[in-house]
């Protein structure tokens, strides 16, 4: 009916829009598995240091319980701090990672001229990380927590 000028293409990039979106979700599942791994070896370290705050501090739990502290108390102080351990560490890396991220959207916006920086914070990540850090921090004092509660007060204070 138009000749050769009613010739219409449409193409569809819905396979290349595939295979980004699959791209996209193998590098976001190899990302979690890095900030896991590494939320692991943070907690496994703050375990480590609390069981040495324990064995440090041996007379100290044993006066403690001897002058009256219940089990609870003595694991709800080493549980406490584990997570201000964490929660320190944590908004400092919160802070660091914030600034560091700004910096080189920044940098890049000033080489790139098409490139525009905006300040973004995404108030879920910042959500999920103030959970990931207090759940690293509570699960990284539990055992410090539990043995310093076990500990006898006699056998406390008889260790030098």
């Amino acid at each position: 009916k138009y000749g050769k000028s009613g010739r219409f293409r449409a193409d569809a990039d819905s396979i290349h829009i595939g295979q980004v979106n699959r791209f996209l979700n193998i590098f976001s599942i190899f990302l979690a598995s890095i900030a896991l791994i590494s939320l692991a070896v943070g907690g496994i370290g703050i375990a480590n240091m609390m069981l040495v705050s324990v064995s440090e501090r041996y007379r100290e739990i044993g006066l403690r319980k001897a002058l009256g502290a219940t089990n609870i108390s003595i694991r709800q102080q080493f549980l406490l701090e584990a997570v201000l351990l964490c929660g320190i560490a944590g908004i400092v890396g919160l802070v660091f990672g914030f600034i560091g991220y700004e910096a080189i959207i920044f940098g890049g916006s000033k080489f790139i001229p098409k490139f525009q920086f905006q300040w973004v914070v995404n108030i879920e990540a910042l959500l999920l990380s103030s959970v990931s850090i207090l759940a690293v921090g509570i699960l990284s004092g539990v055992v410090p927590s539990v043995r310093a509660e076990k500990l006898a007060p006699i056998e406390a204070l008889r260790s030098e």
